[in-house]
């Protein structure tokens, strides 16, 4: 269907735009058809949220009447109606951009709100009924915008009787509570109106907004459809569609940002526990290395005396070290060695425990010839361990 002030439904976010940029009047921004627009959009496009963008030198009161009675009855229907001053807000079109709820008003930072008296061109000409009606319209827009911006009446009764155009840039109605700071735009238009210019009438300062507007609105144009190139959109999307492709984008980042973090943790975790295991196998190795070399030294293979020499080369590569010692024969066995019993390596310490040795008796039974050996070449142990044995006091004398 072929609208006239609706330019964007975005039915997946359930909002759409209507577009008040011209002067309010029965041929250019008709309050009736708006209002008709407005009824269509709640009725089959389940509409919640209706955007109204001002941009506007205002114009008949009768026709900017209707848009506010539309925007109320779509409150109380559940509908969110907003308003943003993209430009001007002057006149009547001030009137409908105070309608909406303060936290519903957004503006940008260069607009300009005007609020002036009711009136017509030619006065002389209005008969006492005339003036009467004229009267009452002034009492329901007073009415309308206390009601809306919490303001006192005579507040407005002072703005529509003081035979002036009253201005509000964006600090005066931040000022004056009539928009939220964090509900202005701050753009990089700059507009700069003197106040002779806004004293010489609305035409004036509207032909120098939209001058400033659309000398810096060319220059956006560009860099949007950059951006949108940039974002693989397609041409003429909106802003809303922009952000949202960009929000998506942000929080795409965001998560891979946290799975880096996550990531990051966890592989320091397992650097940890690899340098733990690697500690604990070094241990074991050493003590396994040990081991080795001790039962090397049982057997013969290896001289006591150079135990910590051959036991730095078993610790670099053990296999490699088994496979030299399996080459070399089983020689006499070590008497001190055979005396062990238990011998063990402590995986902790890397420390040989001797846990038990063998007495005179296990000898006689188990190792006579070690006996034999003993009593030709180290006599005085002889003696000790026979002693020890048999409980008696003999010297290497009776031994001889």
């Amino acid at each position: 269907m072929e609208w006239k002030y609706i330019k964007n439904i975005d039915k997946s976010r359930g909002f759409a735009e209507i577009f008040i940029y011209d002067e309010i009047s029965s041929d250019k921004v008709n309050g009736a058809s708006i209002a008709y627009e407005m009824r269509y959009l709640m009725d089959y496009e389940n509409v919640k949220v209706i955007k109204i963008k001002i941009n506007s030198v205002g114009g008949d009161v009768m026709h900017a009447q209707t848009v506010v009675s539309a925007m109320i009855d779509a409150e109380e229907k559940g509908v969110i109606v907003k308003t943003y001053g993209q430009g001007l807000m002057a006149s009547s079109a001030g009137v409908i951009f105070l309608t909406a709820k303060k936290e519903n008003r957004y503006m940008k930072d260069y607009a300009r709100l005007m609020v002036h008296g009711v009136s017509i061109p030619d006065e002389s000409k209005l008969t006492e009924s005339d003036r009467t009606a004229l009267e009452n319209f002034k009492g329901m827009l007073v009415q309308i915008l206390s009601n809306r911006t919490g303001k006192k009446e005579a507040f407005f009764e002072e703005l529509f009787t003081n035979g002036k155009d009253n201005w509000f840039d964006a600090k005066a109605m931040l000022k004056n509570g009539f928009i939220a700071k964090e509900n202005i735009e701050e753009t990089d238009i700059k507009v700069d109106i003197p106040a002779n210019e806004t004293t010489a009438g609305v035409v004036v300062v509207y032909n120098k907004l939209t001058t400033e507007i659309e000398n810096n609105t060319n220059q956006i144009q560009i860099k949007m459809k950059k951006v949108i190139a940039l974002l693989k959109l397609q041409e003429g999307v909106s802003e809303e569609v922009v952000e949202t492709a960009i929000s998506g984008i942000q929080n795409s980042l965001t998560t891979k940002t946290e799975e880096l973090e996550t990531t990051k943790t966890k592989l320091a975790q397992a650097e940890k526990d690899l340098a733990d295991a690697n500690t604990k196998l070094g241990v074991v190795n050493k003590a396994s290395a040990l081991e080795f070399v001790k039962n090397c030294i049982k057997e013969g293979k290896i001289d006591p005396a150079k135990e910590a020499d051959v036991l730095v080369q078993a610790e670099s590569n053990l296999e490699g070290f088994k496979n030299l010692m399996s080459a070399i024969p089983v020689k006499a066995p070590n008497i001190i060695n055979q005396l062990r019993a238990d011998e063990n390596v402590d995986p902790a310490t890397g420390k040989t425990v001797v846990t038990e040795t063998k007495t005179f008796r296990q000898l006689e039974k188990e190792a006579p010839a070690v006996l034999n050996t003993m009593r030709a070449t180290d006599l005085p142990r002889y003696v000790n361990l026979y002693n020890a044995q048999y409980g008696t006091s003999k010297t290497e004398a009776d031994f001889k």
